[in-house]
């Protein structure tokens, strides 16, 4: 793999890594939600499933968590449309530069 390669690499396992043999990670109760797609999920996920039933208005401590949980994704989000866009685009230059054929993402609009 080439420079370009290894940088749009790294730029995804910062928003999507690797978990071990394939199973997605628990998520400790109060843990940090990490800054990433599936981190942002499962931190929107646990804040909803923990109002989820409730006869009261949510605690500060409950909404406070949506609102960190809802800008992480947010936060997330935006990176991988970055990645998806110009990171991609950047990418497939360098490659073409080097005669390797462009990587394309599969519309999932169509599915």
């Amino acid at each position: 793999m080439g420079t370009a390669e290894l940088a749009f690499v790294a730029q995804l396992d910062s928003l999507a890594p690797a978990s071990p043999a394939g199973r997605p990670r628990a998520r400790r109760r109060g843990a940090a939600v990490s800054p990433t797609l599936g981190g942002a999920a499962t931190g929107m996920m646990s804040a909803a499933n923990a109002m989820q039933g409730a006869d009261v208005a949510p605690t500060a401590t409950q909404v406070a968590a949506c609102t960190t949980a809802r800008a992480i994704g947010a936060d997330a989000m935006a990176r991988w449309t970055a990645m998806r866009t110009t990171g991609l685009a950047t990418l497939n230059a360098a490659r073409r530069s080097t005669g390797q054929p462009a990587i394309t993402l599969p519309d999932l609009a169509t599915r």
